[in-house]
Formats: C-alpha cells, structure tokens, sequence
C-alpha cells in the first residue's frame, strides 16, 4: 500500500507543478507595464471633408503623460507628467510641455515648456519657457 500512495503522489506533485506552469504561461503574456498615459488630442480635417472620417487625426500632436494634457495643432505638443501636470498646447508646432506643469503655449510656434512651471506663451514664437517658473 504505501508503494502505491507514494506513487500517486509522484503524479500528483507532477499534476501540480504542470498545472502552475500552464497557468503562468497563460497570464504571462497578460502582465505587461501599463501604458503611458495620454491626454487629449484634437482631431483636425486633414483630408479637407469638413466632416470626421477615417482620413482625420491629430496631425502629430502629441498629449502623454497626464490624462488633463490638450494638445490641437500640427505638431502641438503638451506632454508632460508628474503630480498635476495640465499642459496645453494650441496651434501648429506649439509646446507646451513638462513634468508636473501648468503650462499654456498658444500660436504658432509658441513655447511655454517648463518642468515644475506655471508658463503662459500667446502668440506667434512667444517664449515663456523655464523650469520652476
């Protein structure tokens, strides 16, 4: 008898371990790093339709980091992230960036881009750039 209850839990022990590393393998592929957060980006009418459809986008405006940043413009870009980071960018190849910043970059060109700031830039190349600002 004893022959026999070490035999089955041999296969028993076997059944366990083969039943763990089937569930790894399938939650494995499931347990990835959480994307990085993105905020909002406009879409604008690149293909000229005046109406939203397939052949809109955001014009590679680009928001990550907090889900409060707003990015609208070709090329605009408010991201930025950290504790409280609400960067907006509004208007073609405007910046607005920086990690746990309050910064506003409005016009073409405008550059508001600081980390830790509270930067306001409005106008076409208008600078208020700087950290801690």
């Amino acid at each position: 008898m004893t022959g026999m209850r070490f035999h089955h839990t041999r296969h028993a022990n076997r059944f366990a371990i083969s039943a763990s590393l089937l569930a790894l393998a399938l939650i494995a592929p499931t347990m990835q790093p959480a994307p990085a957060l993105a905020g909002n980006e406009c879409l604008l009418d690149l293909d000229g339709s005046n109406v939203p459809s397939a052949g809109d986008g955001p014009a590679g405006a680009t928001a990550f980091g907090s889900l409060h940043n707003t990015a609208c413009g070709t090329f605009a870009d408010a991201s930025g992230g950290g504790v409280g980071s609400r960067n907006t960018a509004t208007g073609y190849n405007a910046n607005a960036s920086g990690d746990s910043s309050r910064n506003t970059a409005s016009g073409a060109n405008a550059d508001a881009s600081g980390g830790e700031s509270f930067n306001t830039a409005t106008g076409t190349s208008a600078n208020a750039s700087g950290n801690d600002s």
